[in-house]
């Protein structure tokens, strides 16, 4: 639920720090997709050589500091900020850090409410979680921006996974044609060293070893598997296995001095390690939870890598106002069908039939469907479902889409 997931997600984290002003705002955008938010600076009153000054540590995001000094000197020198005696620009090395030093007879809170409220010191920031869903502009919810995020990564890996495992294929199937050109090593020289051109050669490479029997290859389960074979090789069916075309290329591509002194053992545990490989992607796609875990790791150490201590914090504000008060308390009909379509519509719409009336449409259905459930309620009201398997969901009475009298509602 969004309460569950702002447990861990608690709302916005500027790199300038700051406060954050009520959570309302942050609830407002992580259950509609839109909010707005009130960031204030860290400030603190302290005494220096008798005077009372301001200090602020901390500004809203991209506040432009010179040009908030330069605000804040204007509205004192133009009086409408009055008890403000100077100001200094004390930022160093170790941090920012603005000095508003106050007349004697000055009330530091008045003029500190004064500066938020004319001042960048305190600023408001809009949100609008949009994104583009299947190509389409979108406003979503923290829940649904997580969800789709998560899809995307899936694809992510899967799609890389699925290009590791061509190359791998692809890079096996190459040294699967220099196992041959050594196993045949004295005729593949004698072919090329007596054709005009690579072209010739290629195609006589490919004449001569257009069925060859790699019984040392085929003898291991892991290549059996990697290359779609049954696993074991007890009854020794093997096919004749013919020269590529990239093979050809690959063997006529190297020097003569590279050929003869390839060792077979060597390729042969490359070409077993490229299967071990191409059986371990495999299995990755054919696993979603093995594509879940690698998109954890990644997570975990990008958290490793980057992740810190928050820096803006986040303060109660009394009498804030919170989604739900903007949602006005009536008594809605909930109208529910046997094929599952659901539709809130307030009750002030209905009204009593008199005698002899003739009654209204009250719902489009589709053929063979009825009316299974209807009931009244207040909008703040929880409804509780519980499905065909014994899960109990629920859902506020105003988070069921509003609808008019005779529409048919949207399907659970």
């Amino acid at each position: 639920s969004l309460d569950q997931l702002m447990q861990f997600i608690k709302g916005p984290d500027f790199p300038t720090g700051g406060i954050i002003m009520g959570r309302a705002g942050i609830r407002a955008a992580y259950a509609t997709g839109r909010g707005k938010l009130t960031v204030r600076s860290r400030t603190e009153i302290t005494e220096i050589k008798n005077r009372q000054c301001i200090i602020v540590t901390e500004i809203p995001y991209m506040v432009n500091k010179a040009e908030l000094i330069k605000d804040i000197a204007e509205l004192a020198k133009e009086k409408r900020v009055e008890g403000i005696h100077d100001i200094r620009d004390e930022t160093s090395k170790e941090g920012l850090r603005i000095c508003i030093e106050l007349k004697k007879d000055a009330n530091a809170n008045l003029v500190l409410n004064q500066l938020f409220r004319y001042t960048q010191l305190q600023d408001t920031y809009g949100i609008i979680n949009l994104a583009l869903v299947n190509g389409i502009p979108k406003e979503l919810s923290l829940k649904e921006m997580l969800e789709h995020y998560l899809e995307h990564q899936i694809d992510v890996v899967q799609r890389a996974k699925r290009y590791d495992l061509r190359k791998a294929r692809e890079r096996a199937h190459i040294l699967q044609g220099f196992v041959v050109a050594l196993d045949f090593i004295d005729e593949v020289v004698e072919i090329l060293r007596n054709s005009k051109t690579i072209p010739e050669g290629k195609e006589r490479l490919m004449e001569r070893f257009a069925e060859v029997d790699l019984t040392t290859l085929l003898d291991d389960p892991a290549y059996r598997a990697a290359m779609g074979m049954a696993v074991d090789p007890s009854e020794k069916d093997y096919p004749t296995i013919g020269l590529s075309e990239a093979q050809a290329d690959a063997i006529v591509a190297m020097r003569l001095g590279q050929l003869t002194g390839l060792e077979r053992d060597k390729i042969l545990n490359e070409v077993m390690s490229l299967c071990e490989k191409i059986n371990d992607l495999r299995d990755i796609l054919a696993h979603k939870e093995r594509v879940l875990g690698i998109i954890r790791e990644d997570l975990e150490e990008i958290r490793g890598k980057f992740g810190d201590e928050r820096r803006t914090d986040i303060e109660n504000v009394s009498g804030e106002m919170d989604i739900e008060d903007l949602i006005p308390v009536e008594d809605c009909v909930v109208t529910y069908t046997n094929f599952g379509y659901i539709k809130r519509v307030p009750l002030s719409v209905y009204k009593s039939q008199r005698r002899g009336g003739r009654g209204v449409t009250g719902m489009k259905q589709r053929e063979e469907d009825f009316v299974e459930e209807m009931f009244i309620c207040g909008s703040h009201d929880n409804i509780l479902f519980i499905s065909n398997k014994g899960i109990m969901y629920k859902l506020k009475c105003y988070e069921i889409p509003d609808g008019s009298k005779a529409s048919r509602g949207f399907n659970l």
